[in-house]
């Protein structure tokens, strides 16, 4: 991943296994490509994890800033999608997104990794200094790189989103890109329970795309 902008939006959907090729010809061919053409929207990324039957899919779109949300271009995209748009989004049962404040990364951002644990937490229960001094410092040889970013819960969720994220608990998400994702996996889960840290998913997901912005912002 590239730490070129302050914001990422977040989304984690499933669809129908029917429509499961459709679903990824649809989005990785007009719908990503789509977001990218919102000036502030910079590059994207897909992952799935076929094994996680909630949420197969997730995506991640570094943005300038949060205020690209609120351009004419992202909420006319909102407001009158393809019919191809139309058509998929009827088959998400589960979708949930989070629009975040990055806050902090690893300096060795670059291309993306094998896979990636996406960690949402309370974030009265972490902070940055104690998950890179128990983490990144113990299993150093095992990550990649490594982001930290803050849910703006002023963000007022999507009318068709099956999942409200909810706001009375301010979330951190802890991205963190690895090439053995299972075995780093359960270390950090029994890190999190040693910590007496109750309030968090970990989700691990394997890289499918990358996307970048054609055009300079």
């Amino acid at each position: 991943m590239r730490c070129n902008g302050k914001g990422l939006l977040a989304l984690w959907n499933d669809t129908e296994p029917t429509l499961d090729q459709e679903y990824n010809e649809w989005h990785a061919g007009e719908h990503v490509p789509e977001r990218l053409t919102v000036p502030g929207m910079l590059n994207a990324y897909r992952y799935k994890n076929a094994a996680n039957t909630l949420y197969p899919y997730f995506t991640l779109y570094e943005m300038r800033d949060l205020s690209t949300l609120d351009t004419p271009e992202y909420k006319r995209l909102l407001s009158h999608p393809t019919l191809w748009s139309q058509k998929m989004r009827q088959h998400f049962k589960h979708i949930r997104r989070v629009v975040c404040h990055g806050i902090e990364s690893s300096p060795n951002l670059g291309e993306p990794a094998q896979a990636l644990l996406v960690i949402t937490v309370a974030a009265a229960q972490l902070s940055t200094n104690v998950f890179k001094e128990k983490c990144v410092a113990h299993f150093a040889e095992q990550v990649r790189s490594w982001r930290f970013a803050m849910e703006d819960t002023t963000v007022v969720a999507l009318p068709w989103a099956s999942q409200k994220e909810a706001k009375d608990v301010q979330k951190m998400l802890v991205l963190v890109e690895v090439d053995d994702a299972e075995r780093l996996c359960n270390q950090l889960s029994e890190l999190f329970t040693n910590l007496k840290i109750n309030q968090f998913t970990l989700e691990r997901y394997d890289f499918l795309n990358q996307f970048k912005r054609k055009t300079n912002n």
